[in-house]
């Protein structure tokens, strides 16, 4: 009775913030980018997304399920990934045990918390977002993702957890970082930062450089759901031979490759 209960509590309240949201809410310009935001986040506008061009693989000749997984504080918030997205997620770190990982985008950290759980414990992760006073960028973000920028609350699932002390929170703009210690030491690299074409192509070379040698494991977030992702995932896939390898894991927005 009572999941029912706030079941409908919830229910309530999403409609009451639709009807805002599609009449005086339109007035603010936060709220028309939002609107942007669901546009390219749902399949309704899918006739204006490309066709996925990328090969497409079975979870199963990913991970194994035989893997035992910690998937931690599942509440979901707008910009996190999808429950059978972190399990995969969890299912590779338990079987591939990389000691250095690498996500660029923490939002909430969400994810930073489900790859630290099923990390070693002599595993470091390192997460990089913006720093809360200053968000500005050298390129251009994707229309409607400052919504997604939310420095007050940036990281805060996994601080006060025991799987923080293998946590290492930076703050910079992924275009304009110095990787440090990072550099050519990381074994996974996961990248759910900005969305724009410029940003994912920028990342998506940052990641390189992180990995140890360049051989390791880089997923990207949101394939075929933004546009300007998928462009740039095609880009990289059809151009440069270093991502030749790129397959999108059936059921789930992930792209997987193995250097």
């Amino acid at each position: 009775m009572r999941r029912v209960f706030k079941f409908l509590l919830r229910y309530t309240v999403s409609v009451a913030s639709c009807l805002y949201l599609f009449t005086i809410g339109m007035l603010a310009a936060k709220n028309r980018k939002l609107l942007e935001l669901i546009c390219e986040r749902t399949r309704i506008g899918s006739r204006l997304l490309p066709s996925p061009l990328i090969p497409s693989i079975d979870p199963k000749e990913v991970v194994s399920d035989e893997s035992a997984i910690v998937l931690p504080n599942l509440t979901a918030i707008a910009g996190n990934a999808a429950v059978i997205e972190l399990a995969v997620m969890a299912q590779l770190v338990r079987s591939r045990r990389p000691k250095r990982l690498f996500e660029i985008g923490t939002l909430d950290g969400r994810t930073t918390l489900v790859l630290a759980a099923n990390a070693d414990p002599d595993a470091v992760v390192y997460t990089l977002d913006l720093p809360a006073k200053d968000t500005s960028t050298k390129f251009a973000k994707a229309s409607g993702e400052d919504f997604l920028v939310r420095p007050e609350s940036r990281g805060a699932r996994f601080k006060g957890t025991p799987e923080s002390k293998k946590i290492v929170q930076l703050l910079g703009d992924s275009a304009a970082f110095d990787p440090g210690p990072a550099l050519n030491a990381c074994d996974f690299v996961y990248i759910d930062a900005s969305h724009s074409y410029e940003y994912v192509l920028n990342d998506s070379r940052l990641a390189q450089r992180l990995l140890r040698n360049g051989k390791g494991i880089i997923l990207w977030h949101d394939y075929i759901t933004w546009n300007s992702v998928t462009q740039a995932l095609h880009r990289l896939h059809r151009e440069d031979p270093l991502f030749c390898s790129m397959r999108w894991i059936a059921g789930t927005s992930l792209v997987y490759s193995v250097q």
